[in-house]
């Protein structure tokens, strides 16, 4: 959960790996979205294809979403409040359309204007998933570079499926978590959710 109060402009952004969304994953969800009043939430491992979309699940509610592309894991997306949240784009970067898992919107919020991405990455430290984890990594900082001429405010949430340095127990390691790093170091973003 993030909680933004600047520029005369407040939202309630939160994020959940729903590991599928289906019906009993949606009505949680309902539930949630409607006791904290979550205006945008980030979906990864939606777990959704083109023949098994995502139902209405509340009303005002609306989202974007990329299906996945395989039979396992996959799917990202936001669910958005539509009396709060206006999209002015769906698919910067044709991020809606490739084949990375993540999405760029253009959301304005009172009169704030944002980058929002959601990003899933492969599991941590798997030899054979190294490789898409390093093409995502490559993406997302050209992506925040390219974003950061236009925008003021980019925020990028999702599943890393790493843990940075700081959070790492003795000689584990993540390879993943220096994946993170290396974005946050060469897009000069912050990191806000530094909890285990």
């Amino acid at each position: 959960e993030y909680a933004y109060n600047g520029q005369n402009s407040y939202f309630r952004i939160a994020y959940n790996n729903a590991q599928g969304f289906g019906i009993s994953k949606q009505t949680l969800l309902k539930r949630i979205i409607h006791d904290h009043c979550f205006n945008i939430v980030a979906i990864t491992e939606s777990k959704r294809d083109d023949d098994h979309p995502v139902t209405e699940i509340l009303n005002d509610y609306q989202w974007i979403g990329k299906n996945r592309k395989c039979s396992n894991g996959g799917g990202i997306g936001f669910l958005y409040n539509t009396k709060i949240v206006s999209i002015n784009e769906n698919n910067l970067l044709n991020s809606l359309t490739d084949e990375f898992e993540r999405l760029w919107i253009d959301i304005t919020i009172g009169s704030l204007t944002i980058a929002l991405g959601v990003v899933y990455f492969p599991v941590d430290n798997k030899l054979e998933q190294y490789d898409a984890a390093q093409l995502l990594h490559n993406e997302i900082i050209q992506n925040v570079a390219e974003l950061q001429q236009s925008y003021k405010h980019i925020l990028v949430i999702g599943d890393f499926n790493g843990k940075v340095s700081a959070f790492l127990d003795g000689n584990k390691k993540s390879s993943n978590g220096k994946l993170i790093e290396n974005i946050i170091d060469a897009t000069d973003l912050t990191l806000l959710n530094t909890d285990e």
